[in-house]
């Protein structure tokens, strides 16, 4: 039992590693399972990760789920490590997670993005950008400024 354990868990982190190493750039830039997101929104926001791809070859990726049965920190940290996206070769990239049915709220990015961006810049978005359009009912449009702010940084620098 224990070595068909083994087995399921290499070969699920090995399709989540396959995802984002085998194609560049990743097969999706917004993972959306719940489909909060309309399809115009969907579209948008990945053409707006995929202009800064283009061109500097930094990562963005959005995360977005209803609810999560651990606190966020955690949470975005499992999934930025299990991704491998502080590894090499990955270069600058950030995570965004969004837990809409519980109002939660990260960013995680690698070490190379941080030297870019700081941890300071991306606190400001998530409290000036982000939150004020929250509290406003305007999720959509808070996620979507704060990712291309971090866009923007990327491509100044």
């Amino acid at each position: 039992m224990k070595i068909f354990s083994l087995i399921v868990a290499l070969v699920t982190f090995h399709l989540a590693h396959a995802q984002f190493q085998d194609s560049a750039p990743p097969q999706q830039w917004v993972i959306d399972p719940d489909s909060f997101l309309t399809q115009e929104q969907n579209e948008e926001t990945t053409a707006l990760i995929k202009e800064v791809y283009s061109k500097d070859s930094s990562g963005i990726f959005l995360l977005i789920v209803k609810e999560i049965s651990s606190d966020i920190g955690s949470y975005t940290k499992k999934y930025f490590q299990q991704w491998n996206l502080n590894q090499a070769g990955m270069g600058r990239t950030v995570l965004f997670v969004y837990v809409y049915g519980q109002h939660g709220l990260r960013i995680e990015a690698s070490d190379d993005a941080l030297l870019i961006l700081g941890k300071q810049y991306l606190r400001d978005i998530l409290t000036y950008t982000v939150n004020p359009r929250m509290r406003k009912r305007q999720d959509y449009l808070g996620i979507y400024k704060g990712l291309d702010l971090i866009g923007k940084k990327f491509i100044a620098n």
